[in-house]
């Protein structure tokens, strides 16, 4: 697996295992974060509802952390496409590094937990018709 061949660092963080857990841990934490960190056109295509967007691969990613959750103990998700793919990975070390203390993950991502039946918002949510045009003579 790609992941293993990467040098990131010990994940410090907790990590949320399947998409009931997320559930019961956004139920728990009503002021929780949940972050979204794919690029912003993906987050367009499909998120969790109530997530918010900081692309981990952006520049400013920490800068819209510091937005998102200037209290570097806010609780908060972040999550990517799916288990295989390593946005929230880099984004977790990313906000390790930056003194976040209370930030999961949950690794099966988008994908996941839209496998799982539960909600998404975005495009993919709603299939575009395809509208034919009538011409009239």
């Amino acid at each position: 697996m790609l992941r293993q061949h990467l040098p990131l660092m010990q994940n410090p963080f907790d990590e949320i295992p399947e998409s009931d857990s997320l559930r019961l841990w956004l139920e728990a934490h009503p002021d929780g974060l949940l972050i979204n960190v794919l690029p912003e056109n993906a987050c367009e295509e499909a998120r969790i509802p109530g997530s918010k967007n900081a692309c981990t691969y952006e520049m400013a990613f920490l800068g819209t952390m510091d937005l998102l959750a200037p209290d570097r103990s806010t609780e908060m998700v972040v999550y990517g496409k799916c288990s295989k793919t390593l946005e929230a990975d880099a984004a977790i070390e990313k906000l390790g590094q930056a003194g976040y203390t209370k930030a999961k993950i949950y690794r099966g991502g988008i994908d996941a937990w839209s496998k799982a039946g539960f909600p998404t918002r975005g495009m993919a949510s709603h299939p575009r018709t395809h509208l034919r045009r009538v011409f009239t003579p």
